[in-house]
This record gives C-alpha cells, structure tokens and sequence, in this order.
C-alpha cells in the first residue's frame, strides 16, 4: 500500500478508530430518525452525506484532540459530570457536522506525527 495511505488513514490506532466510528454511527442514526419516520422518503444525497460523514468522523474528532491537546495542555479540569457530558456531546455532534472539512486537517496531522515517527533512513517521499 503507498507510504501516504498508510500513514494517514491507517495512522490511526484501530481501537481508536472503531471507538470514534461507534459514535459517529450513533450520531448518523439519529440523523436518520430526525429525517423522517420512513427511510424511503431521505433524500439519496443526504444519504450519503450521512455515510460520508460518518466514516471520516473519527479523522475530524482527531484534528480535534489533537488540538485541545495543544490549547490544554497537561491541565486537569473538574467539573460535574453532566455539564462534562453535555459538552461531550456537543462536541461529537459538531464534529460528525463538519467532518467533511475537519477530517483532511485530522488526515494531515495524522501524516505529520507518523512522518517523524519513521526512521530517516525510510523516508522516501
């Protein structure tokens, strides 16, 4: 497989990857139950912005992370657990929304930190 496939869509670890993609799929369902009751009446491009979005979700909740990451830092932030989760949720949803223009940035990043994890000798692009 190329060198730039590899180190983007399958730089992610798996495990990751699934955990964002469950909910990435639990935001689509519910995408689809507020589109209507009957699945026949969704519009096919909605469709398959749906699956689009889905399936790149977790590169765009990565580009995420990674920036929270760097505006956090090691800090440590206590609060009650049902704000914790409003923002949670909040977050993912947005997420799943802009997943389309928010997933090649988590694509880059991803390129990026696999890139300076090879060896020297190994690079070639």
């Amino acid at each position: 497989m190329h060198p730039i496939i590899l180190k983007t869509f399958g730089g992610m670890p798996v495990e990751q990857y699934f955990r964002h993609l469950f909910f990435g799929a639990l935001v689509a369902l519910a995408m689809f139950a507020s589109q209507s009751h009957s699945p026949s009446t969704t519009p096919a491009g909605m469709i398959v912005f749906i699956v689009i979005n889905t399936i790149i979700y977790p590169y765009s909740r990565y580009a995420i992370q990674v920036a929270g990451g760097f505006l956090i830092g090691d800090n440590a932030f206590f609060a009650h657990i049902g704000f914790i989760l409003i923002v949670k949720t909040i977050i993912t949803v947005l997420c799943w929304i802009f997943a389309i223009f928010m997933a090649p940035i988590g694509l880059m990043l991803l390129y990026a930190e696999n890139s300076k994890k090879q060896p020297e000798s190994e690079r070639h692009l």
